[in-house]
């Protein structure tokens, strides 16, 4: 059965962004630009306070010293600066160096956080330190700052983690205090109950979500149709599409057919499936971006459409729409499922060799991962080779994450403990590691007699921060399960 492609929440609101953009004010005059100039913005204040925070090796532990000394040279701090920097280093996941400007507006006592800014830094405290550590935040902050804002974040925590019953008192009381009628944290709260396979649940919030009169968007419904067709449940689909298809407030777009398609892939029915893309190719035939052509690669490979797939490669590449690699990571991720490996590797190739094209990672993961599902190390580790060669010390520990995972699988477990140690030493601070992975090399570790090395991978994770919630608990429960 084919796996359920779930669209990418990132390229959704992408999409969505792309199609509203405010429309912004130019300044043409030569006075005008000289008036931005001799006043910059806090944005550009900010981005220069960003850049020397990132430039200080000296300060990764802390950088509450290089904040103090732009404050010396004279230079402004204000919380509008500081909010733009939080805002840069949440998008490029230094979770920890957004906590410790948050802690140095604490110390600073000059400024006042907002509801807004509490909640993101919950947000961050739960995502890099456990609930544990975030529960005790929120129960410390007074109770006027306590806004609906601060519940979403709380909310949007419990979910994270899972906790089903936590995660309904929470929304239970934005509704009971506040009057919360926002589809935004029901949606929340549906997409845990998908996790979970609770779609009873589901699909009874969603139906009490209706009765309340509360305006939903396609998000809310997306998240409906996906247990829908999780589920292979047809008749319910089939009755939400009905109801979409004639909501003025729902735009139909490439993720509805995308989950529309992938639901009858899933139960079995091919031919309304190829009915579900065609029509998706046919609404999108005047206007098709790269999220359109990405999909309907996907789709056309899940049905085994070879034809289908290079027709559409070739007018993805023809119509000059192929202009960053998330293209070719497509067409690569189509030909494996279509087994098509050596064609697959020419399609790297290719894109190696676009220069223009920004390095991106996910390229060389997707290798990495399909060439030791194959048993083929070698190709694996030449893919590695090249990575090492690009950026060098920089390699991340994702990369050496799936060739360890690799070297597991096919049993050359000396190999693994190397290539996860070198994981943990790449991974920053608040990052993930393959808990399944370490626990294989710590269990064969210990059976080999080598606990001090078992001991020594252990305490370095939890001295680089990587160490979550119950770690030990965990760790311990997946080599119980191996």
């Amino acid at each position: 059965m084919k796996k359920l492609l779930v669209p990418s929440v990132s390229s959704i609101w992408k999409r969505v962004q792309n199609g509203n953009r405010d429309s912004r004010v130019l300044f043409f005059s030569t006075e005008a630009k000289s008036l931005v100039s001799l006043f910059p913005s806090p944005s550009q204040i900010g981005d220069n306070l960003y850049h020397r925070i990132m430039g200080e090796e000296k300060h990764k532990h802390s950088i509450a010293p290089i904040i103090d000394e732009w404050v010396k040279e004279g230079r402004p701090v204000e919380l509008q600066i500081l909010r733009h920097i939080i805002k840069r280093l949440r998008k490029h996941r230094f979770p920890k160096y957004a906590l410790q400007i948050f802690e140095w507006i604490d110390e600073s006592k000059s400024l006042q956080l907002s509801p807004g800014d509490i909640a993101i830094r919950l947000d961050l405290i739960g995502k890099t330190y456990g609930l544990d550590v975030a529960e005790k935040y929120f129960h410390n902050i007074p109770m006027n700052l306590r806004t609906d804002k601060v519940y979403g974040a709380l909310l949007n925590c419990y979910v994270h983690f899972k906790k089903v019953d936590k995660a309904e008192d929470t929304l239970q009381k934005m509704r009971d205090e506040f009057g919360y009628d926002q589809c935004v944290s029901f949606t929340l709260l549906m997409n845990l109950y998908s996790k979970l396979g609770k779609f009873d649940k589901l699909h009874l919030l969603a139906q009490q979500v209706e009765e309340m009169g509360v305006i939903v968007d396609k998000y809310f419904q997306y998240t409906r149709l996906n247990a829908y067709a999780t589920a292979r449940d047809v008749t319910g689909m089939e009755g939400l599409v009905k109801k979409m298809e004639v909501d003025r407030w729902i735009v139909i777009d490439s993720c509805y057919y995308t989950i529309l398609a992938n639901g009858y892939i899933r139960a079995g029915d091919f031919k309304k499936a190829l009915e579900a893309v065609k029509n998706f190719e046919g609404a999108t035939a005047r206007r098709r971006d790269e999220i359109d052509y990405n999909f309907l690669l996907s789709l056309y490979a899940s049905l085994g459409r070879r034809a289908d797939v290079y027709r559409i490669w070739e007018e993805y590449k023809g119509v000059g729409k192929l202009q960053t690699s998330s293209g070719y990571l497509a067409m690569i991720s189509a030909l494996e499922k279509l087994g098509e490996h050596d064609a697959m590797e020419k399609i790297a190739e290719e894109w190696e060799s676009h220069n223009s094209m920004t390095f991106d990672i996910r390229i060389p993961n997707f290798l990495i991962n399909s060439h030791c599902r194959r048993g083929s190390l070698g190709k694996a580790e030449a893919v590695v080779e090249k990575v090492v060669e690009r950026m060098g010390a920089k390699v991340g520990g994702g990369t050496w994450g799936r060739m360890g995972r690799g070297y597991a699988e096919n049993k050359e477990m000396d190999k693994a403990v190397e290539a996860l140690w070198k994981s943990v030493l790449a991974t920053r601070p608040g990052g993930k590691l393959n808990m399944r992975l370490l626990a294989t090399c710590v269990k064969y570790l210990e059976s080999k007699g080598k606990f001090e090395r078992a001991d020594d991978i252990v305490k370095s994770i939890k001295r680089q921060g990587l160490a979550r919630e119950r770690f030990d608990e965990i760790l311990e429960e997946y080599i119980r399960k191996l």
